[in-house]
């Protein structure tokens, strides 16, 4: 069997400011993806925010949300008007300082907060979307916990065989959410 090594990827944003236009997508190297869009592009582009995630999955999964929130505003493919108003959204919703995103998941998840900053930033993003879904479907507070509770079960799966004192955390998660056997 041969091993597959994960890159991590990040969702950008590539905005077109002459016309308030913003591109939303994912890509493992975000500024050579920028390059090929600008020698297609009449306007001048920019890569105005990237969010890093460990594996495309990750990331494509944050794209689609992105892409399903904002589709009110598609022009057409990976293409959004009224790009800095989605911009100042992305930003404001998902791009807090490191101090931020620490007190949120230490509160929302306790001893399974990740070490590595890419993880926190990644498991925030995470919880974020669950918690816009839940108000979009205006859910119980019950059923945004499950949510809450399932993703860092499935994140700490791993994780927990490596921390032993993670692995009453998630299966206490895991039973909550309706996963225990």
């Amino acid at each position: 069997m041969k091993y597959k090594r994960e890159w991590p990827h990040s969702v950008y944003l590539v905005l077109d400011a002459k016309n308030d236009r913003v591109k939303i997508g994912y890509a493992s190297v975000p500024k050579q993806r920028l390059r090929t869009l600008q020698s297609a592009s009449p306007s001048i582009l920019s890569l105005a925010l990237t969010i890093t995630f460990q594996n495309k999955d990750a990331a494509e999964a944050f794209e689609r949300h992105l892409h399903d929130r904002f589709d009110g505003y598609r022009i057409r493919g990976e293409w959004f008007e009224d790009g800095a108003i989605i911009l100042d959204y992305v930003r404001h919703q998902y791009c807090p300082s490191p101090e931020q995103i620490q007190a949120y998941l230490k509160a929302a998840v306790g001893d399974l907060t990740p070490a590595d900053p890419i993880k926190q930033r990644e498991m925030w993003v995470m919880l974020k979307t669950v918690q816009y879904e839940a108000d979009e479907e205006e859910d119980e507070y019950d059923e945004l916990s499950k949510g809450m509770a399932l993703l860092a079960w499935r994140w700490y799966e791993d994780e927990a065989a490596m921390r032993p004192e993670a692995i009453a955390q998630a299966n206490a998660f895991a039973e909550y959410a309706g996963l225990a056997a």
